[in-house]
């Protein structure tokens, strides 16, 4: 008996759902950056940056992924940051007992938002300073191309000294959080 055309054939699966980089993560500057000192203080402003591909037939939505920028501090600044303001930490959003010399994901100083968070109790845009946008230039938090970030570690004594190293990832939350592309890196020898 001869298969009826069409019949019990079922149409391709959608692809799974990913995200695809397509520039990024970069930090402006980058590597090694010195601080400004102006007024008593010493400060370190930096952007970081991602662009996220599009591509629906394949699977590869922008809203798949998302950035998060983590830092880690040396002994010396854990040490002097005490000394300086009391704080183990390099500010009190931080739990006070994390060790020196371990990544953790940053995070504001009362630990409500985090960078690059699409979604979630742990978001909270920034107008330029924390947001995703469509190629337009209009913010898109869930599913928008254009990550763009800036921080500015401040207020820090001139007194102070020590090693803050931040790092920029992108992570693919359809995969479960798997990362994608390469870490950029800035570091900060106050």
């Amino acid at each position: 008996m001869a298969a009826v055309a069409g019949a019990g054939v079922a149409a391709p699966a959608a692809p799974a759902r990913r995200a695809r980089l397509k520039s990024g993560p970069t930090y402006t500057p980058h590597g090694n950056v010195a601080p400004n000192v102006a007024g008593g203080v010493k400060n370190v402003p930096f952007a970081f940056d991602a662009v996220f591909d599009s591509a629906p037939a394949d699977g590869v939505f922008p809203g798949c992924g998302e950035i998060h920028q983590d830092i880690k501090w040396d002994t010396a600044a854990r040490t002097n940051g005490n000394t300086a303001w009391g704080l183990n930490t390099p500010h009190g959003g931080f739990p006070g007992t994390h060790p020196a010399n371990t990544w953790i994901e940053d995070r504001d100083q009362t630990d409500t938002s985090r960078y690059g968070r699409r979604s979630g109790p742990l978001s909270v845009p920034v107008t330029g300073g924390d947001e995703y946008t469509n190629v337009g230039g209009a913010r898109n938090m869930a599913s928008g191309q254009i990550y763009h970030g800036n921080d500015n570690p401040s207020n820090v004594p001139v007194a102070f000294n020590g090693r803050w190293t931040f790092m920029v990832l992108v992570f693919d939350m359809c995969t479960r959080g798997t990362q994608i592309g390469s870490a950029d890196f800035i570091v900060i020898d106050w």
